[in-house]
């Protein structure tokens, strides 16, 4: 997987994030936002897939 894709894929996430913090701080979000964030479990596969690439590229040695 490209490191780009990486990077992209990171970002992506980070806005979701930061998209439903914005909203919970500023008393916007409402129950259906909050169980999509929730359900959102691709970002926990984001980090799972980085830390995958990351030891993959440094041949499973630790740092």
């Amino acid at each position: 997987m490209p490191l780009a894709d990486l990077v992209t894929r990171i970002e992506v996430a980070r806005a979701f994030i930061d998209q439903y913090a914005i909203a919970h701080v500023g008393a916007e979000l409402t129950p259906i936002d909050a169980a999509n964030a929730n359900a959102e479990s691709c970002f926990s596969q984001v980090q799972n897939d980085v830390i995958a690439h990351c030891v993959e590229v440094r041949g499973g040695r630790a740092i």
